[in-house]
């Protein structure tokens, strides 16, 4: 099973039982977050510019309107956070290539 999917099939658990944490962050998109969510959203898009030698408006843009900022990274924090930060960087750089973000 893929990460992707897996991390798919977490989202729908966490959607059907209902988040207990009393913590969560909201934003414009409706997306609940914790601290620690919102924190390794940040490390993400950072981690992202400067791979990408872009400025990091630009990669959240990119992040949030191929819907991996609010699909992916912030439901599959849990799995996520425990690779390595190369390992992060080089997924989101195939995410955003595969939803036609990068070339």
């Amino acid at each position: 099973m893929s990460l992707r999917r897996f991390c798919g099939m977490a989202k729908k658990n966490a959607e059907k039982f209902g988040s207990a944490d009393k913590n969560a962050y909201f934003c414009k998109q409706k997306v609940t977050m914790t601290f620690n969510q919102l924190d390794f959203a940040t490390y993400c898009i950072g981690s992202l510019s400067e791979r990408l030698g872009m400025n990091q408006l630009a990669v959240y843009e990119k992040l949030k309107h191929s819907n991996i900022l609010s699909g992916y990274i912030i439901p599959a924090y849990d799995v996520l956070h425990t690779f390595s930060g190369q390992y992060i960087t080089d997924e989101l750089i195939d995410c955003l290539k595969e939803k036609g973000e990068l070339q």
